[in-house]
């Protein structure tokens, strides 16, 4: 085995409990003290996910301090008397994990004998280490604290560990630790939520199968290879079936699973395949993009900067001139403009961010798949919310930094649909958004706003 101990997030890793207990929990304190709010799952998991549970009762539903005593007690009611499903799957994974003489500590933000007793229930091995929200709150996830401790209690290495969590404090933690980290993708519905994690994470599972693989199968199975061929890192990933091989020169290629060459090391560098296209580095100095064949089918003198994503990728073709390409080779569209910097490839939307640097400062604007903007770049991003995917909900959240230096929305036409008035906006994840607003006596309003730029709730302070 690769890893010789698995740090477990508990809820929505090992057990199904947002769906089960959660959320059904939330939505009865919902009734007692705020019954006209109504809430999905997927906005109960958007809220959660960001800005935070904590947000969400403190900040979004303005609770008082008895109503979160409120909210807590009917929580801790309903988790006493339910326990959550594993998912399927899980109990062998852990069950062979073990066998194989791994350790199994979990690190999670619910508290250790509700864990313990949805171990027991299902018949997973104990954990030998728990740190739950009973500890001090310096000392709780993301807090790297966790982490050292699992070490020096069971004698371990950074190398020997991986944090396995659906979450981003999970990855804050195993990032300020050091340690590695995948994301358990198994119970993400959200489409904001499984973007973020596979762009933030290194690996993201979509399965507990995935996982198994991963941990079991893939990283820990020996490979034959070639006389003078070797896999190019002591962690290299599979990717579409082909993993990255480096020989006796130097030369990058790539070898399938079966350990066959097919295709000959003949690259300075290799990156990992996606959607059957993957960026190399040529051993003349330019940069490029080839298919699974090797055939290089577009390459550009400004090394590794081909950005393949969503079925296009991006090259430089001119001084402030991007072009935009299908991974089939077919030109899309060229954009060129004073001082651009940086061109996207297109979100889901099919609008693509580029970058206008001035001075010191850069600017972002759109354009859609024909090439034509949409939004000129002058804006930034709030500093308070830097965005994680690009106008969710429909809406993007824009700071004005030439003229009045205030932040409003951006719909997707690259009109403002809300106008420029808030001192400070978080993006829009489901119908609402938090934001502030100085008023004529100094004071500011704090609150949320819906879709319509309405107060929602709000206070001032």
């Amino acid at each position: 085995m690769r890893y010789q101990c698995l740090v477990l997030d508990h809820d929505d890793t090992v057990v199904n409990s947002t769906a089960t207990i959660n959320y059904p929990a939330f939505v009865q304190t919902l009734q007692k003290l705020r019954p006209d709010v109504h809430m999905t799952l997927d906005d109960f998991f958007s809220y959660s996910f960001e800005p935070g549970f904590g947000a969400l009762c403190s900040d979004i539903l303005g609770f008082s301090d008895a109503e979160m005593d409120i909210q807590y007690q009917t929580w801790l009611d309903y988790v006493r008397t339910h326990v959550p499903d594993t998912f399927p799957g899980m109990r062998d994974l852990l069950q062979r994990f073990h066998a194989a003489g791994g350790h199994i500590c979990v690190v999670s933000h619910s508290v250790p004998e509700n864990i313990l007793r949805d171990y027991r229930a299902h018949d997973l091995p104990t954990p030998e280490c728990i740190y739950g929200w009973d500890s001090d709150p310096e000392r709780c996830k993301p807090a790297p604290w966790p982490i050292y401790q699992i070490e020096r209690e069971l004698g371990l290495r950074p190398e020997q560990l991986v944090v396995i969590d659906d979450l981003k404090p999970g990855k804050d933690m195993a990032d300020r630790a050091g340690v590695d980290f995948i994301a358990a993708g198994w119970t993400h519905t959200v489409p904001h939520i499984i973007e973020t994690m596979q762009r933030i994470c290194p690996h993201y599972c979509r399965t507990v199968a995935e996982l198994e693989a991963l941990l079991l199968d893939e990283t820990g199975k020996e490979y034959p290879l070639p006389e003078g061929i070797n896999a190019a890192s002591c962690d290299t990933v599979i990717s579409g079936g082909l993993f990255e091989v480096v020989d006796k020169n130097g030369l990058y290629g790539y070898c399938n699973t079966s350990g066959e060459v097919v295709i000959e090391p003949q690259f300075a560098y290799t990156f990992e395949f996606e959607d059957g296209y993957a960026e190399v580095e040529l051993t003349d100095g330019t940069c490029g993009v080839i298919d699974r064949t090797g055939n290089v089918v577009m390459r550009t003198t400004d090394t590794h900067y081909a950005d393949v994503r969503h079925g296009c990728y991006v090259l430089p073709t001119g001084e402030h001139s991007f072009t935009m390409y299908s991974v089939a080779g077919e030109e899309l569209f060229t954009l060129q403009g004073e001082n651009i910097v940086r061109l996207w490839t297109p979100e889901e939307n099919g609008l693509c961010m580029y970058v206008v640097e001035k001075g010191r400062q850069r600017r972002c604007g759109w354009v859609n798949m024909q090439g034509e903007i949409i939004s000129e770049a002058k804006w930034t991003f709030p500093e308070y919310d830097q965005p994680d995917v690009y106008f969710p909900s429909g809406l993007q959240a824009v700071y004005d930094i030439d003229g009045t230096r205030l932040a409003g929305y951006l719909d997707e036409s690259g009109e403002l649909a809300i106008p420029l008035q808030f001192s400070f906006v978080t993006q829009f994840y489901g119908e609402l958004a938090y934001v502030g607003m100085v008023q004529g006596d100094g004071t500011t309003q704090y609150g949320y706003i819906n879709q319509q730029g309405e107060w929602v709730y709000s206070w001032t302070e």
